[in-house]
């Protein structure tokens, strides 16, 4: 090998390991911030801004930037929501209407814009042929006023995701955590 093909190598060689290091601290930094989360002033700064600050629910104030709460235990879920509502779906005109038909918990505090009885969500959305809708949904609001964070179909009494908990499982921890 001649002298500039050698340098020529060597550059590459040295530009390779510096992105190979540069990645690896990225990742660090990633797997730091979603094990251990945001630092305490910036969650101290997110739950006075959400107008959650001192409620008992203030909990997910560091996961609300991190779009994860679907991949809580429902446990911490129920104990970090200000709001569940359970919905039905209604087909009408071939149109979806979902109705919220139960509150299933509402924390003290909580501004909410929903209550039995309104429409919500899918409401008016053309049914697709082939499609299932299910029975409705169970939402999931946090902070006050009440933010959507997360919503679940169910059918036949059980929710379709989150191994198929039943709603009345959910009424049940509910009641355990302080709820209705």
């Amino acid at each position: 090998m001649d002298d500039a093909s050698l340098r020529a190598t060597k550059g590459l060689t040295v530009a390779v390991w510096a992105v190979a290091l540069g990645l690896l601290a990225l990742t660090i930094a990633v797997l730091y911030w979603a094990l251990l989360g945001p630092p305490a002033a910036t969650i101290a700064g997110k739950s006075e801004q959400s107008g959650t600050a001192g409620l008992p629910y203030d909990i997910l104030s560091g996961l609300e930037d991190q779009n994860s709460f679907h991949d809580l235990p429902i446990e911490v879920q129920i104990a970090g929501a200000s709001l569940i509502l359970l919905t039905e779906n209604i087909e009408e005109d071939g149109k979806l209407r979902s109705t919220v038909t139960e509150v299933l918990l509402e924390r003290p505090g909580t501004v909410s814009y929903y209550k039995v009885g309104d429409s919500f969500g899918r409401s008016g959305q053309p049914l697709r042929p082939n499609m299932s809708y299910g029975d409705g949904e169970i939402v999931f609001f946090t902070g006050s006023p009440a933010q959507m964070r997360y919503s679940a179909a169910h059918a036949d009494g059980r929710l379709r995701t989150l191994g198929g908990v039943s709603i009345e499982h959910i009424r049940q921890l509910i009641a355990k955590n302080g709820g209705a």
